[in-house]
C-alpha cells in the first residue's frame, strides 16, 4: 500500500487537476436516495475532494479521509469548504471517531487498493463508526485491463480486482448487506475500464 500512497503524494497536484472535474452523477443520485441530506457521513479515499464537496453541496454533513498527506494539502485550494473536515489516516487503522458517529459513508476508487485481510479490517472499523442500519456506497472496478497480473498499473499502484460475488462475500462477512448496481463506463473515457457501485447497509 505504501507504493500506492507514494504515487498520490508525488502527483497530488496533477491528480487533483485531472480528476476534480469528473462528475459522478448517478453515484450521487443514488447516494441521495439511500441517505437523507443532513446525514453525517464519512468518505474513505477522498482524492481531490470532488465527491465530498458535492455531498456537502447536496446537504450532507461530511468528513473526508485519505492516506495521502499531500492530497489533503491540495484539497483546500480547490474546495475550501472542506478545510476543517479533512482526516489523514493510512488504512487500515482505527478511526478516531466514536462508535455510531456516522449515519453513513461512501468510497470511490479506494477499496480496490487493499488486500482482503486489509479490507476486512477497514470494513469492520467502518461498521463500528456507522450506526446500525446506516447506508453506504462503494464504487470499485468491474474491469481494469490496465492492471497487470502482478496487481499493479503503470504507476505501480496496487490493485486487487474482484468479481461481484467476491465483493459481496467480503461485505457480508463484515456485517453489511450488499446490493450491486449495473456496471458503468469510466468517466475519464479509459477504454475497457468499467466501474460498479455497491449499496451497503450495516446490519
Amino acid at each position: 500500500m505504501n507504493q500506492t500512497i507514494e504515487f498520490y503524494d508525488k502527483n497530488a497536484k496533477e491528480f487533483c487537476e485531472k480528476h476534480d472535474s469528473v462528475k459522478l452523477d448517478s453515484f450521487h443520485e443514488t447516494f441521495k436516495i439511500e441517505l437523507k441530506p443532513g446525514s453525517k457521513v464519512l468518505e474513505l479515499g477522498c482524492g481531490s475532494g470532488r465527491d465530498a464537496a458535492r455531498a456537502i453541496a447536496d446537504g450532507f454533513d461530511v468528513w473526508a479521509l485519505d492516506g495521502s498527506a499531500n492530497l489533503l494539502t491540495e484539497i483546500p485550494k480547490i474546495h475550501p469548504e472542506l478545510s476543517d473536515r479533512l482526516v489523514h489516516a493510512i488504512l487500515p487503522q482505527k478511526l478516531n471517531f466514536e462508535a455510531g458517529f456516522f449515519d453513513g459513508f461512501f468510497s470511490v476508487a479506494c477499496f480496490m487498493h487493499f488486500s482482503e485481510d486489509e479490507l476486512k479490517l477497514i470494513l469492520q472499523e467502518l461498521k463500528r463508526v456507522t450506526k446500525k442500519g446506516g447506508k453506504g456506497l462503494a464504487s470499485v472496478p468491474a474491469c481494469r485491463p490496465d492492471v497487470t497480473d502482478a496487481g499493479v498499473d503503470i504507476h505501480n499502484r496496487v490493485f486487487h480486482l474482484r468479481e461481484t460475488k467476491q465483493w459481496i462475500r467480503i461485505f457480508n462477512e463484515c456485517g453489511f448487506e450488499a446490493k450491486a448496481g449495473d456496471p458503468e463506463p469510466d468517466k475519464l473515457g479509459r477504454e475497457g475500464v468499467w466501474w460498479i457501485t455497491f449499496v451497503l447497509k450495516s446490519l
